[in-house]
């Protein structure tokens, strides 16, 4: 078996992490603060996780593993749980990632006109003329940047 490099694969592996980061972004904003890890969910999900990288270090089993216990039929808490114990195995720095998400940080680097852009974006959405809201999404999207509408307010990532 051979391994390809495409740069493809490259945007396909960061968007991915974007998404994956994004999501722990909301669970972290959506935890309820007397949420406790439930342990039955706990144990059962770090076994499968620890049966993947035992099948000859299987990472994309482990990664599916992940993608799981986001799916999973448990509270935020034992979620978080779980991802902060197989990023200590997988090292993508996906808690700090998402920390810094929903801090914000990062925005300062945003240029001027893409944040001028966005406020006429939210006036335009706020006057439901979504047509005008798109074409300006659009044009942000031409500079390098993405908008994404969150619970939490609008965010602008770059691509």
């Amino acid at each position: 078996m051979s391994l390809g490099f495409t740069y493809e694969f490259l945007v396909n592996a960061k968007t991915a992490y974007n998404k994956l980061t994004s999501r722990i972004a909301q669970l972290m904003a959506d935890k309820k603060p007397d949420e406790v890890v439930e342990l039955a969910d706990f144990e059962k999900h770090k076994g499968s996780f620890k049966a993947a990288l035992d099948d000859d270090i299987n990472t994309s089993n482990a990664i599916t593993v992940l993608y799981d216990v986001l799916k999973a039929d448990t509270n935020n808490e034992t979620k978080l749980a779980l991802i902060e114990d197989f990023d200590k195995v997988l090292s993508l720095g996906l808690m700090e990632a998402a920390k810094k998400l929903n801090s914000g940080e990062g925005e300062e680097d945003i240029p001027e006109e893409v944040k001028a852009l966005v406020e006429e974006r939210k006036a335009a959405r706020k006057a439901k003329d979504f047509a005008k809201a798109d074409e300006l999404r659009d044009k942000i999207g031409e500079l390098g940047y993405i908008v994404e509408e969150t619970r939490q307010g609008t965010k602008i990532k770059k691509k």
